[in-house]
């Protein structure tokens, strides 16, 4: 607990000197194409940049194998694994048609070391591999700050096994297996766990909306219904994001995007149930305020005897949705209407009715730097034929602050033209 406060007041000067993005990193090789380490924040001493630059020169000699390494104070708030990914691309690390190409990239503020490798390596180099090399032979050494022998034996142990095969092991690649699957069974067991829980919270919104006298007619219990449910699913995949931080702390950070992609999965039974239960409050019938009898919701056909003109051209153009209900004992009728969020038409100034439609836009002041813009747009509605204008704004323009290192080009300086496959590892201390 003393080291990791210790380490993070360490790391807190560094917010200060800028954060990198993937255009400002400099490219070693723009410099000099013997070089291989990208060091702008002085990490590595000279004599470690100097040591790492000769293993990797003499590896790309005898092997064709490009290895970048990159050390760098701060990337912002932006995950270490995509930056790496980004970063590759742009340098294209590895011999084209070989993709041979390692990344290794040290975020200090975020005391990650990454590992990202291209097509061609994947099989020399697995996950689990890049793992134990960032596990056993640098995270040791970065915990006690040696962030130079520590960046130094892992060239070293990568090195060894591409050239040796010095690490392979299969049955720490097995246990390594194992215990990746174990924390996504995990992860899937507490995501279904939120979803469950989610469920059990929308079920108890419905019977007590159901059951309780206070919400008022159908259409106020399906209204509150919608808001309840609503609010929950958002916490539902809320829930499912932060399962997604938390698994960072113990896996790859791709477990991160597998949590985050199976959070709609996880809110789908309250959104399966919102849906039955809501049709279930809209059709239950209702007292007729009439003669005191029950009122019983109207099948397609009926209802749109019992609609207007307008209310049935409105449902045509599905910009609202009625229910129709019919006294059995009197005849006495009522109506709800509900208005579709998604719907292209909006409501008119003179008719009320929610079939107004844009039939044109045009700018008549462009934006510009220094000022706004403006346009006009023209609606037409097509149950009264009323047309309608309305001025709208236009943004300013914004000024890009673009502009990358050294002003170099989309193919990465001079390394080979390589691509990533998505594989390596990422690991924190």
């Amino acid at each position: 607990m003393k080291r990791s406060l210790i380490l993070s007041l360490l790391c807190l000067p560094l917010l200060c000197l800028g954060q990198y993005r993937v255009e400002t990193v400099p490219n070693p090789k723009e410099q000099d194409r013997h070089a291989y380490v990208s060091n702008p924040d002085g990490i590595l001493d000279s004599a470690a940049e100097y040591r790492i630059n000769t293993l990797l020169d003499s590896l790309e000699q005898t092997s064709t194998v490009e290895i970048a390494v990159v050390l760098l104070n701060s990337i912002g708030e932006e995950a270490p694994r995509s930056f790496a990914t980004a970063l590759f691309k742009k340098w294209g690390i590895g011999k084209s048609g070989k993709d041979n190409g390692l990344l290794m990239l040290l975020v200090l503020d975020q005391r990650d070391i990454t590992f990202e490798t291209g097509y061609g390596l994947e099989g020399v180099l697995p996950d689990a591999l890049c793992k134990r090399i960032q596990m056993e032979k640098m995270l040791p050494l970065f915990k006690q700050g040696d962030y130079a022998a520590g960046m130094l034996a892992g060239v070293e142990g990568v090195i060894s096994v591409l050239q040796e095969g010095g690490l392979e092991d299969d049955s720490y690649i097995e246990a390594q297996s194992k215990s990746d699957s174990s924390r996504i069974y995990l992860i899937l067991a507490a995501g279904l766990a939120i979803a469950l829980i989610s469920f059990l919270l929308i079920s108890l919104s419905f019977r007590k909306i159901n059951n309780s006298p206070l919400f008022g007619d159908n259409k106020e219990r399906y209204l509150s219904l919608k808001k309840k449910s609503r609010s929950i699913i958002r916490g539902t995949w809320g829930l499912s994001i932060l399962l997604g931080f938390f698994s960072l702390a113990f896996t790859d950070s791709w477990s991160f995007f597998l949590s985050s992609f199976l959070g709609p999965l996880f809110t789908l039974p309250g959104y399966i149930y919102t849906g039955l239960s809501g049709r279930s409050l809209r059709r239950k019938p209702i007292p007729c305020s009439s003669c005191g009898g029950m009122m019983q919701i109207q099948p397609k056909v009926e209802k749109a005897a019992l609609l207007t003109e307008g209310q049935r051209m409105e449902e045509s153009l599905r910009s609202v949705e009625y229910d129709a209900f019919k006294c059995s004992s009197c005849g006495h009728t009522a109506s709800f209407a509900f208005d579709r969020k998604l719907s292209a038409y909006q409501r008119c100034s003179k008719c009320g009715l929610k079939t107004s439609q844009k039939t044109s836009s045009q700018i008549v002041e462009p934006a510009s730097y220094s000022r706004e813009g403006k346009g006009i747009r023209e609606y037409s509605c097509r149950y009264c034929g009323h047309r309608m204008r309305e001025t709208y704004s236009i943004p300013r323009l914004t000024r890009s602050s673009g502009g990358g290192f050294g002003g170099s080009s989309s193919g990465g300086g001079s390394f080979g033209g390589g691509s990533s496959g998505g594989g390596g590892s990422s690991s924190r201390w």
